[in-house]
């Protein structure tokens, strides 16, 4: 007899007032919350669940925001994913041309076996477009970082025996989205790289492009491409991951 298998995805969000409150400078304050899974019964069983939060809030003269990824996996009974990602940033200004800020990540890695790792510090973005449906912003940000591996055999990386690696990095961030077909889709984007000021192999990068396509007011479609790459990683760890989702989003008028 055939084993059976099932599949499932989903993207769910609910938004208050605007979600991407200090890349659109519009709302005071907005918050979301989103969700996915995969779920495969059968010969393999795989579970994959990821969830979104964030707040954002934006005043007279000043913003904060915070958004939070959690991702939860298994495969074949095996716990594959159990990783959270917080991106945190406290804005001066933030509808001026250039403003800047104060930003601190947080994050803990199963697949890359990061047992946290967080940085901190100052940087300042550059509005190089801004209009009703485009924006192009870029910014620029130094940083002091602290993480603890669970082990010290490190690709890429000098000998040593500790594991931990703390650095100071730069980081360039841009991002942009665009509303193309007058409305009928909207394309996001967003690129950040981040080198080690002591360490030339000591780098990585992510990106992350959507496309949305609205079915009434409430409803719409969306598809999601996430890559990530960490040159730095612990030997038998992969460098790269890639995400790629789709499914329906729902926002509170």
């Amino acid at each position: 007899m055939k084993q059976f298998v099932a599949i499932g995805l989903l993207i769910f969000g609910v938004q208050s007032l605007q979600a991407q409150l200090l890349e659109r400078d519009t709302a005071r304050w907005s918050f979301a919350l989103a969700s996915s899974f995969f779920i495969s019964k059968g010969n393999v069983d795989r579970l994959l669940w990821k969830s979104d939060a964030s707040l954002k809030h934006l005043g007279p003269g000043w913003g904060a925001s915070t958004d939070n990824t959690y991702l939860y996996g298994s495969f074949g009974g095996f716990k594959t994913e159990r990783d959270f990602f917080s991106r945190n940033f406290l804005y001066l200004q933030p509808k001026k041309r250039i403003y800047p800020y104060l930003m601190g990540w947080l994050e803990k890695n199963l697949r890359r076996k990061i047992d946290f790792r967080y940085q901190f510090g100052p940087g300042a973005t550059w509005v190089a477009l801004k209009k009703e449906s485009h924006a192009l912003k870029f910014s620029l940000t130094a940083t002091y970082e602290h993480t603890d591996f669970n082990s010290n055999d490190f690709l890429n990386a000098e000998p040593q025996s500790s594991d931990v690696i703390e650095t100071w990095r730069l980081t360039g961030r841009l991002f942009g989205y665009h509303g193309l077909w007058k409305g009928r889709l909207r394309l996001q984007y967003e690129f950040w790289y981040q080198q080690s000021l002591q360490h030339g192999d000591n780098y990585r990068y992510h990106t992350d492009v959507s496309i949305q396509a609205p079915l009434s007011k409430a409803f719409s479609v969306k598809i999601n491409l996430n890559y990530s790459f960490e040159n730095v990683v612990l030997r038998g760890v992969k460098q790269g991951d890639l995400f790629w989702t789709m499914g329906l989003n729902f926002k509170k008028p």
